[in-house]
């Protein structure tokens, strides 16, 4: 098999904020803007690439991803489960919270598939394997279809919707599963990816218009592109050991976008990371997709 490409490109900082856990870059296409949390901070930031204008919101509890919202504003996963961010008005309406009695567990990473609905994973504070991976309709109905999870992250569709990616990034493996966009349904688990020690672990993931994932690999500072059949394709390095997602924005949705965390790194690492907690940025040939949005 072929060896991956590998590539370092001009990578810019369009913030450098210090994210302690920089997570869930998204581009809205309608406000030409990129959206993106700090879980630790309990904070969602916006930014108009264009202008330089931003905003942002604490909302006083972790935050582990976020979505575009059909009606406006953003879905937000929190330990408290799903709730509505009006970036308005500033205002937070609680939605449906899949575990209720669970005050240990939080929302880690989510995504919106194209019919609609929120799919989101559930990950305890002491990291056990607890956790479960819900999908959340329109009418905030939940339902779970994946369980012993320790942390959830690469939830990704490929362009015909026809496929599923997930992760567990403490088993280092990422699965691809058949999916079944009308119904919401996935089955036929199987391995897409298997990460060694040494590599990294699988974080957020995204899709571009080729049907490559993209995957951030934490403690590796790289994301992997893969190819639909699992092959590594390509290796792109990055200035700092922890990026955390990816996502595709721009005009063109040809700038990869990539959120970072400074957590874990002690001050020897921080002071040689300049560029660690910033949202990077660089330009690539194949675009990404648009990410649709929640329809509750």
């Amino acid at each position: 098999m072929a060896e991956p490409r590998r590539e370092r490109p001009h990578v810019e900082a369009v913030v450098n904020d210090r994210a302690i856990l920089g997570e869930s870059p998204i581009w809205s296409a309608a406000e030409r803007a990129l959206s993106w949390v700090d879980i630790k901070r309990q904070t969602v930031y916006r930014l108009w690439t264009t202008t330089g204008r931003r905003e942002q919101w604490n909302v006083r509890s972790d935050v582990g991803s976020i979505g575009l919202r059909a009606s406006g504003g953003l879905v937000l996963a929190m330990r408290s489960g799903l709730s509505f961010l009006d970036t308005a008005t500033g205002g937070l309406t609680p939605a449906v919270d899949p575990e209720p009695d669970t005050p240990e567990t939080r929302l880690n990473d989510g995504k919106v598939d194209r019919a609609g609905r929120y799919w989101v994973g559930s990950t305890h504070d002491r990291l056990e394997p607890v956790g479960k991976l819900y999908s959340i309709t329109p009418q905030l109905h939940a339902q779970a279809h994946e369980s012993k999870i320790v942390m959830p992250n690469a939830i990704a569709w490929s362009p015909d919707d026809r496929r599923m990616y997930f992760a567990d990034s403490a088993l280092g493996t990422i699965w691809a599963y058949d999916f079944d966009l009308d119904s919401g349904t996935v089955r036929n688990r199987r391995v897409f990816a298997h990460l060694r020690d040494d590599e990294g672990k699988p974080d957020g993931a995204t899709v571009d218009a080729e049907g490559y994932l993209w995957n951030a690999r934490i403690n590796a500072g790289a994301l992997a592109r893969y190819a639909p059949d699992g092959r590594l394709e390509r290796i792109v390095e990055l200035p700092t050991v922890r990026p955390t997602c990816v996502a595709f924005g721009g005009e063109d949705l040809r700038t990869v976008y990539v959120t970072t965390s400074t957590s874990r790194l002690d001050p020897r690492q921080l002071e040689e990371q300049p560029l660690a907690g910033a949202v990077l940025a660089f330009r690539v040939d194949v675009p990404g997709i648009a990410e649709p949005a929640f329809a509750g």
